[in-house]
């Protein structure tokens, strides 16, 4: 196979051994890129040899391409031939073989493909007898829907599981009604407290200043009332830690209370943990109070129109989202995109049930420069994306992600900086795909040695799996 550096104009040569002569066929051509996407191409014949053109300007992804020579495409008596490592494209004129370095076009010349015409072998119902199964032709055509049958039965069990989920989700929006209130009540009692805090130490100062003042009077007077002036400055300076006494039950108090708002933004993700002195959130079970007040002030999502809305803060994760969205809980808007956008203290990011993007935008910026992201919380479910632009979907994720829940892939989608995401995250990812044409997943290097290593069963198992649904895994080297 020739290696020829990219951007060059390549003829390519392929003799064809052909029981009838090619110029009486009906042939098709087809490219087939490193990325799996099938072009037409166009063709002369010469000879018993069909010529290929393919011109740099068209050129774009480095790797192994393929070719196919169709006959009687799409009619009876069809049948091919594959060249399957016709070229590699490479970045480089010092990668390609010896000698082509040049500036001229580059020519391919092919071995000889052999193209079988005519119809080979026993028809499907011929070969459904021939597997041990009896019965008339109407016998194997009923044998061929009955998965039609079933898939509808389970159709309608599918629609009443929504019914359930959607009243659950009208259940979930009257709770964080409740915890609503409660929040409002608890800052009520918060700036009394405040306030309360406020006017003792203004009492403190000015008792403070009582007792300078009458100290300094009796020391004027006479050295005879020292002794007196001493028992006035001790009953000051016990004032004075009655009142710093004050100010540290009220601090105390605001911290309590903040305890409380804590585990009413929170509900059942977090709570305060009295033994540990930390709060929990997500799975971070070592928050302190700064980072925990930092998660508060930066709040709940409560919008569709959420865009930047963590942008650029230092947050380790975020409180549950409080939209409707998706069934309850779910955010699914384009507008989610760059929500997290440049957070780069984000270890833990909670999605709730569902983030259904209706776009390939909605997840292109949603964790950019989220270098610590290690968890994504609830489900990214892709069935709403038409379409994913260049392959740039999770382009963004970095090293450090481990688990992520991904649902309904339909399309090719890039995973080659995720060198961490564990086996839980394929195995789903390749469970919940519902692509009804062939695509491909890229994944880091470290991640595809595990997929193809047939002594590592369970990753094995995963790329098993997904060549049976018609996924390709690549990697980035």
């Amino acid at each position: 196979m020739e290696s020829i550096r990219i951007g060059k104009d390549i003829r390519v040569r392929w003799p064809i051994n052909s029981s009838a002569p090619l110029d009486t066929l009906a042939l098709r051509l087809e490219l087939e890129s490193p990325l799996g996407v099938r072009t037409e191409e166009a063709f002369t014949l010469e000879g018993g040899s069909v010529m290929f053109y393919y011109p740099g300007t068209r050129q774009r992804d480095p790797g192994t391409y393929a070719l196919t020579l169709w006959a009687n495409y799409g009619a009876e008596g069809q049948t091919a031939v594959d060249a399957c490592h016709a070229f590699r494209l490479v970045g480089r004129t010092c990668q390609e073989a010896p000698g082509g370095e040049g500036l001229e076009i580059s020519t391919v010349e092919l071995p000889a493909g052999e193209l079988a015409v005519g119809l080979q072998g026993a028809s499907a119902y011929e070969s459904w007898l021939a597997t041990g199964h009896e019965g008339t032709e109407a016998d194997f055509v009923a044998w061929l829907r009955q998965p039609s049958v079933d898939a509808a039965g389970q159709a309608g069990q599918a629609a009443t599981k929504a019914l359930e989920a959607a009243k659950k989700a009208t259940e979930v929006a009257a709770t964080l009604q409740a915890h609503d209130k409660a929040w409002g009540e608890a800052e009520a009692l918060r700036v009394k407290a405040e306030t309360d805090r406020q006017a003792a130490e203004t009492k403190r100062q000015q008792d403070t200043a009582a007792a300078v003042k009458s100290a300094n009077d009796a020391a004027r007077e006479a050295s005879e009332k020292v002794k007196e002036a001493s028992a006035a400055a001790t009953a000051a300076n016990e004032a004075a830690g009655k009142v710093d006494a004050a100010i540290e039950a009220a601090m105390q108090a605001k911290e309590l209370l903040f305890h409380d708002e804590w585990d009413t933004a929170c509900g059942t993700d977090g709570t305060y943990n009295g033994e540990t002195g930390f709060y929990e959130l997500n799975g971070l079970t070592d928050i302190t109070y700064e980072q925990a007040r930092a998660i508060i002030d930066a709040g709940h999502i409560i919008s569709t129109y959420c865009e930047g809305q963590y942008a650029n803060s230092k947050i380790r994760t975020n409180l549950p989202i409080r939209t409707g969205l998706s069934g309850g809980g779910g955010a699914d808007n384009g507008y989610f995109c760059n929500c997290l956008f440049a957070n780069s203290q984000l270890e833990v990011i909670r999605v709730n049930n569902r983030f259904r993007p209706h776009q390939s935008y909605s997840v292109y910026g949603v964790l950019f420069k989220a270098d610590k992201c290690r968890v994504i919380l609830g489900v990214v479910d892709f069935l709403f994306v038409k379409a994913v632009g260049t392959n740039e979907g999770f382009r963004t994720f970095g090293n450090a992600l481990e688990s992520a829940t991904i649902h309904n892939v339909h399309f090719n989608i890039y995973l080659g900086n995720c060198a961490k995401l564990d086996l839980p995250s394929f195995t789903t990812l390749v469970e919940k795909a519902n692509n009804t044409a062939a695509i491909t997943i890229t994944v880091h290097p470290d991640v595809y040695a595990r997929l193809t290593d047939p002594s590592n069963a369970e990753w094995y198992a995963v790329n098993t799996a997904a060549q049976a649904k018609n996924i390709a895994f690549a990697t980035t080297e």
